[in-house]
């Protein structure tokens, strides 16, 4: 996995936690998780994207975003080589 993508998703939740914590104190984390609610949003984000592009470019994008998880594979050598 890049560390950019890590360092986004980490710094989403805790922003969102922060968020929320901030408001009302660490009790009200509680009042947020509600899992209707989570399955709901998470099923309508995936079902507009399938309604909004075709399913061939939709598998695409889902391999794409595999790609970003994966680690890459860089021969450092050859990359500064490459700058100097």
């Amino acid at each position: 996995m890049d560390i950019a993508t890590l360092i986004g998703l980490v710094l989403g939740v805790v922003m969102v936690v922060f968020g929320i914590i901030s408001g009302a104190g660490v009790a009200a984390l509680i009042n947020f998780y509600d899992l209707p609610s989570i399955i709901i949003t998470i099923g309508g984000s995936l079902s507009g994207l399938i309604g909004s592009y075709t399913i061939k470019e939709f598998v695409g994008y889902l391999k794409g975003f595999t790609v970003a998880m994966k680690d890459p594979k860089v021969d450092h050598g050859t990359t500064i080589s490459k700058i100097i």
